[in-house]
């Protein structure tokens, strides 16, 4: 299933439910964002939420920006690169197709949808970069940086945490500059995971099929020296 690369298709039973605990969250935030962002309008609390995260202090900036840039192709190619030093084909394959179907996506929702964005809803938003013309549904930076997260947090387990609050940061930041409302970023998160999870399960999967032709043991494949313990930190 959602196995590790360091052991492709294996996935211990918590690890598998809380990828499932993962994915139904996704979707049940896809459900009930979608709604208001074909019809255009905000939902309850929606306000007040990115009136906080567009309100935080300007010196947070330095922490919010970076994860939001590392959402674009920087973050991407910086993922592929560790991944190719690490001789981790699997994962260089799986983080360059989430991201390039998770933007694909995104961007195609954003033309049909055409949810606006925060100051055609909210007066007095704080921009603190350019705001852009296309729609506000999803967040296309905060998918990417999702669909990286999962791919990360996929390879490299026990830095599932730090993975998992890049995504966090990288949403709240793209209301923190005012270019997004919540349900866009949640939207965002949705499409993040539900495409990446998928990517990352077809390539441990293929890794190990890999692994069993070339007689290898499917627990070493693809793994550097000193990396075949890495799926044995019980996350």
């Amino acid at each position: 299933m959602f196995g590790s690369p360091n052991r492709p298709g294996e996935a211990r039973p918590r690890v598998r439910i809380a990828v499932a605990t993962l994915v139904g969250a996704a979707l049940l935030a896809l459900v009930a964002s979608w709604p208001y962002a074909v019809a255009g309008d905000l939902a309850p609390g929606e306000t007040g939420a990115f009136r906080w995260a567009n309100g935080l202090p300007a010196g947070l900036g330095w922490v919010l920006e970076p994860a939001m840039h590392l959402a674009t192709p920087i973050g991407l190619v910086l993922l592929v690169a560790v991944a190719l030093v690490r001789r981790r084909s699997a994962v260089a394959i799986a983080a360059v197709a989430a991201w390039t179907v998770t933007r694909w996506a995104s961007r195609t929702i954003k033309t049909v949808l055409e949810r606006g964005r925060p100051p055609e809803f909210v007066a007095d938003v704080v921009l603190r970069q350019h705001l852009p013309s296309s729609a506000g549904y999803t967040s296309t930076h905060t998918a990417c940086a999702t669909a990286l997260a999962v791919v990360g947090a996929w390879a490299w387990p026990r830095w599932w945490a730090a993975f998992a609050a890049f995504a966090v940061l990288a949403g709240v930041a793209r209301m923190f500059v005012g270019v997004h409302l919540p349900l866009d970023v949640v939207g965002g998160w949705a499409i993040g995971v539900l495409i990446s999870v998928p990517v990352c399960a077809a390539a441990g999967a293929v890794a190990r099929r890999g692994a069993l032709a070339d007689g290898r043991t499917p627990a070493l494949a693809d793994a550097t020296p000193g990396d075949e313990n890495d799926g044995d930190d019980g996350s």
